[in-house]
């Protein structure tokens, strides 16, 4: 089985653990794509992605 490391904190991810696929756009050209990401970097880009988004919002 193949080895997995969370492209956020390089911990290694356990075959049991949840692999999530984070994409982040700024402006038109810039992305960012984290393919394996863990549970715990995951929680913590959705707070601030979600907090973004609410911010994004309240200003138009």
């Amino acid at each position: 089985m193949k080895v997995l490391y969370c492209d956020c904190c390089k911990r290694k991810i356990g075959d049991y653990e949840q692999v999530y696929s984070i994409e982040i756009k700024h402006g038109v050209d810039n992305e960012f794509i984290l393919d394996d990401v863990c549970d715990e970097c995951y929680e913590k880009f959705k707070d601030i992605i979600e907090n973004a988004e609410r911010w994004r919002q309240n200003r138009q």
